[in-house]
């Protein structure tokens, strides 16, 4: 299987643009949520990827959180969330 360069770039632009849509607050957390777990999805089933890769991957766990907060939707994501922190145990940037 090839591997397609993944362009991160136009997910962060998917998520702005539907950020924009009025009284979506739960779609876009949805969207949000399913960037990072794709993240790392990828990792998992291709291996390490690079560096920017993994700091795009923590901004947009660290925002989707702040979202939620702001949105008070923590706790309807809570196990997508959780399983987020528990899918990357193991995985390293640079490391084995």
């Amino acid at each position: 299987m090839v591997l397609k360069k993944m362009l991160a770039s136009v997910a962060h632009k998917a998520i702005s643009d539907y950020k924009k849509i009025p009284c979506l607050t739960v779609g876009v957390a949805n969207i949000m949520v399913t960037y990072v777990e794709s993240g790392v999805q990828c990792t998992r089933e291709y291996g390490d990827i690079d560096g920017s890769f993994y700091i795009s991957m923590e901004g947009v766990y660290e925002n989707t959180l702040k979202y939620m907060i702001k949105e008070g939707l923590l706790s309807e994501f809570y196990e997508r969330l959780n399983a987020i922190v528990t899918n990357t145990s193991g995985i390293r940037w640079g490391g084995s």
